[in-house]
């Protein structure tokens, strides 16, 4: 698909020193939940989604165009810690507008733990400090995925 093609073309995907801004020809809308978890998918290790935790996250344009998926953080089977300065660092530079994040559950159950509700609500406030704006929040299985934006556990 053309959001896949994009990312894996994408010389900042994965780096936490530089996320270069894909030029305007090639970026892609991504503006739907579909396409957002399309892009998701093909940031994340597909080989250990049942294995361990694992975080990533997308900078898109004001007007919704991927601009780089970045996977920054791989924990344990049952947590990953998150480092808030790191996104807001990666999105600045990469002059994002929108975040939306992402981390995969190993069990398999999608449903947000209460840790994982207020960890979305902090990054959301600390984004908000630098005009930015966490779009979504989205917990990743193999084959379910949970929008806490989608379900109201967090406005955007």
């Amino acid at each position: 698909s053309k959001i896949t093609h994009q990312l894996k073309k994408s010389k900042g995907f994965g780096s936490l020193e530089v996320i270069q801004r894909l030029p305007k020809k090639r970026r892609r809308e991504c503006d739907t939940l579909e396409l957002q978890l399309e892009a998701l998918r093909a940031t994340m290790n597909k080989k250990s989604i049942e294995m361990q935790e694992e975080f990533a996250l997308l900078l898109l344009t004001d007007e919704k165009e991927l601009i780089a998926g970045v996977s920054l953080y791989r924990g344990t089977a049952d947590e990953v810690a998150v480092d808030r300065a790191d996104i807001i660092r990666l999105a600045v530079l990469a002059r994002a507008y929108y975040v939306i994040v992402a981390h995969n559950h190993p069990t398999g159950h999608p449903q947000p733990s209460n840790a994982d509700v207020d960890s979305a609500s902090r990054l959301a406030h600390a984004l908000r400090f630098c005009n930015l704006q966490l779009l979504d929040s989205i917990i990743i299985t193999r084959k379910n995925h949970f929008s806490l934006h989608e379900n109201g556990l967090i406005w955007v």
